[in-house]
């Protein structure tokens, strides 16, 4: 109704009244709306004086380039983050990035000194150490602390992983072509719809899904639909290829239908439960309430439950603060003791393993002198240990220098394993004489004469092959089975593994009562 008195109005040529319909009277009430909130937004980040930015490029429709500027802090007992503006960007320089952030923190009435943190993905522009925006920023406030999105560090893993292996590089090709083949036509996908229907009757249809170009952890839904729809797919390309008159996408039916061949179904066999796994892990990664609480939570979890081994792997690389900074770490020594102490307070006996590096680019002595200091202060149970290697498409290999000498890392190397395993059988030598519960996995590979299993801390148990009292009942005994849990009594120990002989069966409802430690 009143649209028709609009329009009478118009045609009649008088000045109509003002009407809140309008394009600039909507405009007038967004803008309103977002400069109250905006203010909302700047007194709150006042409030909490501490914050956080986060950063992402990317490009409109238009092939314009545009930054997405977000603020992280906490208020009022809660942690908020507010979508604060998009703006367009002439590149996407270092320098470039860096004079947007400073504009857009004097719009938004920020204050440097309160920066506490950064994050961005990983492209050289942002993280880079000498020249990224990270560093830029890091110039004026040593305190904003430079955060590499987690979930974007999976991304990149996926890609590269994907990329490794030219039937990979083939088959999610051969995916996004399907999908473009079966849904670009309104009579071929109406086709597929109905062989799905003849083949899950009742069953609701699965549509295909388009492969993502950016988030590849998401890809499992494309994965999963295809797996689910293969069959139909390949009956409609038959039908398609024997079609008769000829189709005018017969020649197309019939190259992909060749193409579905024996590597085509084991790439997806590989691919789709690897998928399901890293898109749970990606969905878990950007959880509104993630944060150091549920790092706590995993801790207790742990813990409480003797279904989960007490095993952590803290891949360390390197004891030196000026050596993890190179490597782009994201943490100093004395973060990662402090870690090593809380974990080692919620979960007594823990066994921990590591990853270290010998003669990182510029590692000096005192450096390396560090990373002993490491082993011998924390004193793992399982440690990797390599001496360095120049690889591509590293940042090391673009930008630092591999200066240390071959001899020296192998020298060092060889003084890292010396210490590790000092401090590995200082460990395994105090469960001598403690009954571990072990579960079982198989023959020896030295002797089939032994069997061999692993313990809660992940550390390799042999013992004889035996049979053994079944549990609560000492008047009965049973061979000992892969799969199985037995209690051993450790009688010795090395660097490597524990040595003793199986007492009895037992369940998982025995841990607990056999501690880690001796």
């Amino acid at each position: 109704m009143h649209l028709e008195k609009i329009a009478t109005v118009k045609a009649t040529k008088t000045r109509p009244q003002v009407s809140l319909l309008s394009n600039r009277s909507q405009n007038d009430i967004i803008a309103a709306l977002g400069t109250y909130i905006r203010k909302e937004i700047q007194r709150e980040i006042k409030e909490a004086e501490m914050y956080s930015i986060l950063l992402d490029e990317t490009s409109d429709v238009s092939h314009k380039e545009q930054v997405s500027f977000v603020v992280r802090y906490f208020h009022h007992m809660q942690i908020k983050e507010r979508f604060i503006e998009v703006c367009n960007v002439d590149t996407t320089t270092g320098q470039e990035l860096e004079n947007t952030v400073f504009l857009l923190l004097q719009k938004n009435g920020l204050e440097m000194k309160n920066m506490y943190g950064q994050g961005y993905d990983g492209a050289a522009n942002m993280s880079g150490m000498y020249k990224g925006l990270q560093a830029r920023i890091r110039a004026h406030n040593e305190k904003a602390l430079y955060v590499h999105c987690k979930a974007h560090c999976l991304n990149l893993v996926l890609v590269e992983a994907s990329k490794s292996s030219k039937h990979f590089v083939t088959f999610f090709n051969l995916v996004e072509k399907l999908y473009a083949f079966c849904s670009g036509s309104p009579k071929r996908h109406a086709a597929l719809v109905k062989f799905q229907e003849s083949l899950f009757p009742g069953q609701r249809v699965m549509e295909l899904q388009q492969l993502s170009d950016t988030r590849w952890a998401c890809r499992e839904k494309a994965l999963k639909a295809l797996q689910r729809n293969l069959k139909a797919i390949l009956m409609l390309l038959d039908d398609i290829s024997d079609s008769d008159p000829p189709n005018l996408a017969q020649g197309d039916a019939q190259m992909y239908r060749n193409a579905i061949n024996f590597m085509f179904i084991l790439c997806m066999e590989i691919t789709t439960p690897v998928f399901e796994v890293t898109a749970l892990a990606s969905d878990s990664l950007q959880e509104e309430g993630l944060d150091h609480s549920t790092a706590y939570k995993v801790l207790q979890l742990i813990q409480e439950r003797g279904n989960i081994c007490r095993q952590l792997h803290l891949p360390a690389q390197s004891g030196s603060s000026q050596v993890l900074q190179a490597m782009r770490r994201g943490y100093t020594r004395e973060a990662y003791l402090e870690l090593v102490a809380n974990i080692r307070r919620i979960i007594p006996g823990v066994s921990l393993s590591s990853d270290f590096i010998a003669g990182f680019c510029g590692e000096t002595e005192e450096d390396h002198q560090q990373t002993l200091s490491l082993l011998r202060e924390v004193r793992y149970q399982t440690a990797f240990l390599f001496a360095y290697s120049m690889r591509k498409k590293t940042h090391a290999f673009h930008r630092l220098q591999d200066d240390v000498p071959v001899e020296v890392k192998q020298r060092r190397l060889e003084e890292l394993i010396s210490v590790f395993r000092e401090e590995a059988v200082r460990i395994n030598t105090s469960l001598i004489g403690s009954t571990q519960l072990i579960l079982v996995e198989g023959e020896s590979k030295r002797s089939s004469q032994d069997l061999c299993g692993r313990n809660e801390g992940n550390i390799k148990v042999i013992f004889p092959r035996d049979n053994v009292p079944l549990l609560g009942d000492d008047a009965h005994t049973a061979p000992i089975s892969p799969g199985g849990y037995v209690l051993v009594k450790i009688t010795s120990a090395s660097s490597q593994s524990l040595r003793g002989h199986a007492m009895s069966h037992a369940s998982l409802s025995c841990t607990g009562r056999y501690p880690l430690q001796g």
